[in-house]
């Protein structure tokens, strides 16, 4: 596979993630995946907070054959998370917005609607790329070690963050997995601004070089490269 046939289009990116983000915030996913596809070498990715892993697809997507590692770090059980894995049955929908000064502390859960997955869900083990799950608590050291071991003397050219968002716990994530497995000039990626722990680590990233926004649509992304 050449370095054209491992770009994205947006007609596939929908393809891949049937559902949810892709189709109310497809502007903005994009101008992500179109950065993330700057990243050379792009083999080896982490990704803290899975959730429903739609993003799962699109990182296995982006990863060359054969030489992939994508690490998948959560809470949830392993076959959850495989559970709801491929493209919605039911289509998704955007709901009204809210007041414009809302705050994403007190949005409601259901802002983003869609049903579960159940078509094409992925299978792991028939992939060309290796998929490898971490569960538990992203912050501790068990789930550090972890992913070391996975890594051997690898690092990550990407880090997805999309984990716990409030409090001291995305600045416990990047100390405890970006700082220590992130290649010099690896892409740390940080989802969902406008939540207390999210913003104060986006303004900790501003200390340590620049730090590249994409928000034109919903809660935005931050895109901060490690100093080589």
């Amino acid at each position: 596979m050449n370095e054209r046939d491992l770009m994205i289009t947006p007609e596939e990116l929908k393809s891949l993630w049937k559902g949810r983000y892709v189709e109310n915030y497809p502007h903005e996913f994009f101008a992500l995946i179109q950065e993330i596809q700057k990243v050379n070498p792009l083999k080896t990715i982490i990704e803290v907070g899975v959730k429903c892993c739609g993003t799962l697809r699109v990182w296995e997507r982006l990863l060359p054959p054969e030489e992939g590692l994508l690490i998948e770090v959560d809470m949830t059980p392993k076959d959850q998370l495989l559970g709801c894995s491929g493209h919605s049955t039911i289509p998704p929908y955007l709901e009204a917005r809210p007041d414009p000064t809302w705050d994403w502390e007190t949005c409601p859960s259901n802002f983003v609607s869609g049903g579960n997955c159940t078509e094409n869900l992925l299978d792991p083990e028939a992939s060309e790329r290796s998929i490898r799950f971490v569960i538990g608590d992203s912050n501790s050291l068990e789930v550090h070690d972890q992913i070391a071991y996975i890594l051997g003397d690898k690092q990550a050219d990407m880090i997805f963050h999309d984990g716990g968002h409030f409090g001291d716990v995305p600045r416990r994530d990047f100390e405890n997995i970006v700082l220590p497995f992130l290649r010099p000039g690896g892409l740390f990626v940080l989802a969902d601004f406008r939540t207390d722990g999210v913003d104060a680590l986006r303004e900790h990233l501003a200390t340590l070089g620049p730090v590249q926004v994409i928000q034109p649509d919903r809660a935005g992304f931050a895109l901060w490269r490690k100093p080589t």
